[in-house]
C-alpha cells in the first residue's frame, strides 16, 4: 500500500488573505484503502498536525487538542487505487501566520491507521497500522 501526501499553498500572501492549505492524499497502490482521518485536514484541525515556522523559528501551536476513544467507521476516509482526495485549512485557526516573514510548513505526522482490504476498519488500537507517507513541505510569504 502506497500513500502519496502533498501540500500545497499561494506562495504570496497578502495583509488578511487567508492562509488557505490544500492537503492532498493519493492511493499510490492497488487496493482499495481506508485512512484514519487522526490529525490529518480530513477531520479538521484537532491537534497540532503541521510545523510551522516564521523566518526559521517555529510558531507555537494554539489550536484544540483533543482525546480519543476507539476509532469509529466514519472516522475513516476510503481512498480507491488512485483515487486522491483533497482537505483544506486556514492555518490562521491554530497558528499565528498574521505577521509577515518567510513561512513554512511541514506534515511530520503518521497516519495513524491505514487498512488495505480485505481487512476493513474501525480497528482496536493494538491493531492499527501507522504509515508515514512522504510529503513535501511548502513555503509562502505574509506581506502587510
Amino acid at each position: 500500500m502506497r500513500i502519496q501526501c502533498e501540500l500545497s499553498i499561494a506562495g504570496l500572501l497578502r495583509d488578511a488573505q487567508p492562509a488557505e492549505l490544500v492537503f492532498t492524499l493519493t492511493n499510490a497502490g492497488e487496493d482499495v484503502v481506508q485512512v484514519l482521518n487522526w490529525q490529518t485536514p480530513f477531520e479538521g484541525i484537532r491537534a497540532p498536525m503541521f510545523t510551522v515556522r516564521r523566518d526559521g523559528a517555529e510558531v507555537e501551536y494554539r489550536g484544540p487538542m483533543v482525546k480519543r476513544g476507539s476509532p469509529r467507521k466514519e472516522d475513516y476516509l476510503t481512498l480507491r487505487p488512485g483515487e486522491r482526495q483533497q482537505a483544506r485549512i486556514n492555518l490562521a485557526e491554530a497558528w499565528d501566520v498574521e505577521a509577515s516573514g518567510n513561512y513554512t510548513v511541514q506534515y511530520p505526522t503518521h497516519l495513524f491507521d491505514v487498512v488495505a482490504s480485505p481487512a476493513s476498519a474501525p480497528r482496536s488500537f493494538d491493531e492499527l497500522n501507522e504509515v508515514t507517507p512522504s510529503c513535501n513541505s511548502v513555503a509562502f510569504t505574509r506581506m502587510r
